[in-house]
C-alpha cells in the first residue's frame, strides 16, 4: 500500500510531520479539557446525538523496579528483563525559517 506521503520530498515530509503533531498536540489539549468538563460535570456515562461517553477508572500496578533491583541485584535484573526497540521522534520548529516568514 502506497503512503499518502510518499511523494513528498523529505523537506516537505518533514514540515507535515511538524503541521500534523501542532494538530495533535492542540487536539489533545481540547480533549483534555473536555474530559475534565465530562469529570467535573461528575458524569459517568452520557449520550449525545452522535456519540455516547462512557468514563471508567481502574488501577494499574508498576513494578518499582528501583527496589526490584535493591532486592534482587542488578544482574538478577539484567537477566530476567527483556529489550525491546522503539523509536521517538523529536520534533523542533524550525526558528530560521519562520523569521524569514515574518
Amino acid at each position: 500500500m502506497t503512503s499518502t506521503f510518499h511523494n513528498y520530498p523529505d523537506t516537505a515530509l518533514v514540515d507535515a510531520i511538524g503541521d500534523l503533531d501542532g494538530e495533535i498536540k492542540a487536539l489533545q489539549d481540547r480533549m483534555k479539557d473536555a474530559k475534565e468538563e465530562f469529570t467535573r460535570r461528575g458524569l459517568d456515562k452520557a449520550l449525545g446525538e452522535r456519540f455516547s461517553v462512557c468514563r471508567s477508572e481502574s488501577v494499574s500496578w508498576r513494578l518499582d523496579t528501583k527496589a526490584v533491583k535493591t532486592a534482587m541485584g542488578e544482574d538478577w535484573c539484567t537477566a530476567h528483563s527483556k529489550p525491546s526497540l522503539s523509536a521517538r521522534f523529536t520534533i523542533t520548529v524550525n526558528k530560521a525559517a519562520l523569521s524569514r516568514a515574518a
